[in-house]
């Protein structure tokens, strides 16, 4: 699995960054969540471009420090080779106790298939969330955006990136 950075994507790009920041963009999501998105405050975390390729690549169970996020689908794999989306909503980052497979085991998992030009938001700081790993070598490339509520602008937030590997 490999990652392109944030500050690379805004150093070396322009569509991504004015999607991220686009006033029509952030009303939709606000109508969405019913209540004011703004972009996040962390400038690490406001986007991202993922690829997995190789057999065994997973983004494994873990929550988002933002609570919106927006997936786009650039490339993805027949759901044959895994690379699925599983989520379990409704669950909490409890960061001292992270009960991961508690809450795999005691609620439902709902598993999605995404094709190239797919795109979700997902509520990912209550959602539980991972993407299955590759079950042979195949392609699926996504770039990520998160954004936190406006009431929640100051809050301190800290970025534990922590991924259940299965």
């Amino acid at each position: 699995m490999s990652n392109v950075r944030q500050q690379d994507i805004a150093e070396h790009g322009e569509v991504i960054p004015a999607v991220y920041h686009s006033p029509p963009l952030l009303k939709f999501l606000g109508e969405l969540a019913k209540e004011s998105i703004i972009p996040n405050p962390w400038e690490y975390e406001k986007f991202i471009i993922n690829r997995q390729e190789k057999t065994g690549d997973t983004h494994g169970w873990h929550w988002g420090d933002y609570p919106y996020s927006m997936i786009w689908i650039i490339q993805a794999p027949d759901m044959s080779c895994g690379g699925l989306l599983e989520c379990i909503p409704h669950t909490y980052w409890d960061k001292k106790e992270l009960m991961i497979q508690e809450h795999v085991l005691q609620n439902p998992i709902s598993t999605r298939a995404h094709i190239a030009g797919d795109i979700y938001v997902l509520k990912s700081d209550t959602t539980l969330h991972r993407v299955t790993p590759l079950v042979k070598d195949a392609t699926r490339i996504i770039v990520n955006m998160a954004w936190e509520r406006e009431m929640d602008r100051d809050r301190a937030v800290t970025h534990e990136t922590f991924a259940f590997r299965d």
